[in-house]
């Protein structure tokens, strides 16, 4: 370093040291002279007695170099001391998904009944999803088809699985159905349409092509099944209609509340579209119960997706008909919907009967989860590369940083819920590269109270815990 480096570097520790109100800056640059070595010519001993004792074991603060017999003491003991640091770092809590399930599949008790999505709605298919429905027909022979779809991309290729088997457009007789927007030949419906529309298209059975069955175009009497399945881009459907060929009788009209779906997005006008198209609604005093598997002895929790236009509600969840918690029911009229978390129950493994009671809102869907509790730092249960770290500072006033490692580019939800279990903000919700990442949270309208800060990364949740203190 040069000498200049070197008195601006112990004029800046001077007088930080001296409290002054203006501290000298330096520039650390390493160059080629290596002639003056660390430690520089200034003593860092202090003997201010609440530093001496101020670590978390009970040494010194900062480097125990300046105290040779401290250092010793550490050095001794230092396993112990490195357990004691690392349990600072408090418990991770891992919340792992083990099964869904949308509220009108399940038991229905009380004043709840099924409350369909009566406004307009369709399926996008995205990669990797599929939508099925069975529908009977008393009709056997061939089939026209009609659709309302968009086109969410220029040319999209989907799977239209008649009874398992693929029918294609004979226009282009690939593997897939085509929906070609741009101006290549062969020149269709399709051709210049927007992708940003609706529109109804009808294909009469000698426009279509069976690829697995060659000539078999026809729905047998009793029941058949549709898959509309993700190939290439995006597509959205309103309906799928079928007619006996040549006429105007329908067989069977397709609609999204009707399917299962798997994986596909739904999507209607409205200012909240449950799941499936369908909710339920809990009346003054509903239940609704399911049947759900604990895999192992421990400790349980939910997450309930719903609507609530009514004042805020609590709730009960059961166990085989046991009383394992209560919930808190926020309410929002202009909501594109509502979430809460339960607190945890223990749970036997094997099968039981799960009810949530409450009123006056709509139940949408409900994830079961098994929380796993990893103590201090360890994470060996977690991807290598991926962590969640305890916010700092903590406790808190009003801004805390909350830091986490992707070990590969997911869908990252990072939410904060108070001890009740309602959602309080929501800090990340996007896709994020792999690599450390920074998230500062400002929590200057919350009351003091313990809050928990859930990392939902793809398939994988962590939560920690934080305190705010005003």
């Amino acid at each position: 370093f040069e000498q200049a480096q070197i008195d601006s570097m112990i004029k800046n520790i001077s007088d930080l040291r001296a409290g002054a109100a203006t501290v000298t800056t330096y520039f650390w640059n390493i160059g080629p002279n290596t002639d003056i070595i660390w430690p520089l010519p200034e003593d860092f001993h202090y003997d201010d007695a609440a530093l001496l004792t101020a670590a978390t074991d009970g040494l010194p603060l900062g480097d125990l170099n300046w105290f040779p017999t401290e250092k010793a003491t550490f050095l001794a003991n230092q396993d112990y001391y490195v357990n004691q640091m690392q349990a600072e770092a408090g418990d991770i809590i891992r919340i792992d998904p083990i099964s869904i399930h949308e509220a009108e599949d399940g038991t229905l008790g009380g004043d709840a009944q099924i409350d369909p999505f009566t406004g307009d709605s369709w399926y996008t298919l995205v990669s990797g999803s599929n939508v099925e429905w069975a529908f009977n027909s008393t009709y056997a022979g061939p089939y026209d088809i009609k659709f309302e779809a968009r086109a969410d991309g220029q040319n999209i290729g989907f799977d239209f699985l008649v009874n398992g088997e693929h029918v294609v457009d004979l226009a282009r007789a690939w593997g897939q159905f085509v929906v070609w927007t741009g101006p290549d030949d062969p020149q269709t419906f399709w051709t210049g349409k927007s992708t940003s529309e609706f529109y109804v298209a009808s294909y009469a059975n000698a426009e279509l092509k069976n690829n697995d069955n060659a000539g078999n175009l026809s729905v047998v009497s009793g029941e058949n099944t549709l898959k509309l399945q993700a190939s290439w881009n995006n597509i959205s459907f309103k309906w799928v209609e079928f007619y006996e060929a040549g006429t105007t009788n329908l067989i069977a009209k397709l609609i999204p509340a009707d399917g299962v779906n798997s994986g596909a997005t739904p999507n209607g006008v409205g200012t909240w579209v449950p799941s499936g198209f369908n909710a339920v609604a809990m009346g003054s005093d509903g239940s609704v119960s399911w049947s759900i598997n604990a895999p192992t002895d421990g400790n349980y929790l939910l997450n309930l997706f719903y609507q609530n236009y009514n004042p805020a509600s609590a709730g009960t969840v059961e166990i085989d008909g046991a009383a394992v918690g209560t919930i808190s029911f926020d309410s929002d009229a202009d909501s594109t919907g509502l979430e809460v978390l339960s607190s945890t129950f223990e749970v036997s493994a094997g099968t039981h009967e799960l009810t949530v009671k409450a009123g006056g809102l709509q139940l949408d869907q409900i994830l079961w989860n098994r929380e796993t509790v990893i103590s201090g730092i360890e994470e060996a249960s977690l991807p290598e590369g991926f962590a969640l770290d305890q916010n700092y500072p903590n406790p808190f006033n009003p801004v805390t940083n909350i830091r986490f490692s992707l070990d590969k580019s997911r869908d990252v939800k990072l939410t904060v819920y108070n001890v009740l279990g309602q959602k309080v903000a929501t800090l990340v919700d996007a896709r994020m590269n792999a690599g450390p990442q920074l998230i500062q949270f400002k929590a200057g309208k919350l009351a003091t109270g313990v809050y928990f800060y859930r990392l939902k990364a793809d398939d994988i949740i962590v939560q920690r815990k934080m305190m705010l203190l005003k």
